[in-house]
């Protein structure tokens, strides 16, 4: 577990890898046709220490009265966020690691309404096509309830599973679908704050 730490450590702080990464996931971005904007590099100013990319406007997803305040859908906004998100993780394998509100910020760019800007690649990941395939089975295994499926998925992304153990397969895939219900509805705390 240190090694991997000190090897995220290490990536944060190399801007000439996140760079990289920038340009590389901007482009599958734009390529995927999904809206979400990545910040450009200035390269004649940039090197392994420093990076300096074009300022980027927006507000932090964090700020609800903000994004109230300017407008900005943000049932629309998530569901860019997330298109972005399966665009890298599913269709290429090369994603952001660190999608939080600190790193992302909203505007409302007419006619296209909310999108979403994507800060800080510097813990990013590259998977093999076998894992991004195995990612993309789960995905599926879980919205046909297939318990087996999950499990083979889960399998081919290395978890070791004592299936003896589980009873009950379909007791994983009820846990899996509360998890990833839908929430639309609900009035807890969070929901109504958003």
């Amino acid at each position: 577990m240190a090694a991997e730490l000190q090897r995220v450590h290490r990536g944060e702080v190399d801007f000439e890898a996140e760079a990289s990464h920038l340009a590389a996931i901007g482009a599958n971005l734009a390529r995927h046709r999904a809206l979400a904007h990545v910040p450009s590099v200035i390269s004649s100013l940039s090197t392994r220490r420093v990076l300096v990319m074009n300022e980027c406007a927006g507000v932090r997803l964090s700020d609800v009265e903000a994004l109230r305040a300017c407008g900005i859908d943000r049932d629309q906004l998530m569901r860019r966020v997330c298109d972005a998100w399966v665009a890298q993780l599913f269709a290429d394998g090369h994603f952001h690691c660190d999608p939080h509100g600190g790193n992302l910020l909203a505007t409302s760019a007419p006619p296209f309404g909310a999108v979403p800007t994507i800060l800080d690649f510097g813990m990013v990941r590259r998977i093999a096509e076998a894992e991004r395939l195995a990612f993309c089975r789960m995905v599926h295994a879980v919205g046909e309830r297939d318990a087996d499926a999950i499990l083979d998925a889960a399998e081919a992304l290395g978890a070791k599973l004592n299936r003896e153990l589980l009873a009950d397969p379909l007791a994983l895939v009820r846990g899996l679908l509360w998890t990833f219900r839908d929430t639309e509805g609900e009035e807890d705390a969070a929901a109504a704050a958003w």
